[in-house]
């Protein structure tokens, strides 16, 4: 690269990217579920703790929270690529939802 040309390409901040409305968007957006799944993992591993002396039993509440993510991660990833994006987004919120609302059916009332 010569000087002339690293000279005309403007220099981007580190924060630059966070100019674009939508990237914004989805980095808050992605930042707040970060933000949330933590809260909800410690909030298990402490109570974990609190109702089990053993490390072992808060290690395994751990493993099985990031369980279900090491083992679907590929396999969602390949549907994914061999089908329509919106169409997949959809069936899965879909089942989400109905995974949702049967388990708050079968919950017991508080």
């Amino acid at each position: 690269m010569t000087k002339a040309s690293s000279a005309a390409r403007p220099v981007e901040s580190l924060w630059s990217p966070l100019g674009n409305r939508l990237f914004r968007t989805l980095w808050i957006a992605n930042a707040a579920s970060n933000l949330g799944t933590w809260m909800q993992g410690m909030g298990a591993a402490w109570l974990m703790a609190q109702l089990s002396q053993s490390a072992q039993m808060v290690a395994l509440v751990q493993a099985a929270m990031t369980l279900p993510i090491f083992l679907l991660v590929v396999p969602a990833g390949i549907v994914a690529d061999r089908h329509d994006r919106p169409t997949f987004l959809l069936a899965t919120h879909a089942l989400t939802a109905l995974s949702a609302l049967g388990l708050s059916l079968i919950s017991p009332p508080v």
